[in-house]
């Protein structure tokens, strides 16, 4: 990951391989690896964030 931009639209297509990441600024980033763009951040939590879990669309 050297090089990361940000994206204002989200791509119609499903990304194959997305990270999450939360630092010591209570933050969370979710990444779509194969293109290097940050999809979407969170921040304001409270407390350090220890755990993530996404659940597709298709799911709900």
């Amino acid at each position: 990951m050297g090089a990361l931009t940000v994206v204002e639209e989200i791509s119609e297509q499903i990304p194959k391989l997305l990270v999450g990441v939360s630092g010591s600024d209570k933050s969370v980033r979710i990444y779509d690896l194969e293109r290097g763009v940050l999809l979407a951040a969170e921040f304001g939590h409270t407390e350090g964030i220890s755990d993530l879990a996404l659940v597709s669309m298709a799911l709900l």
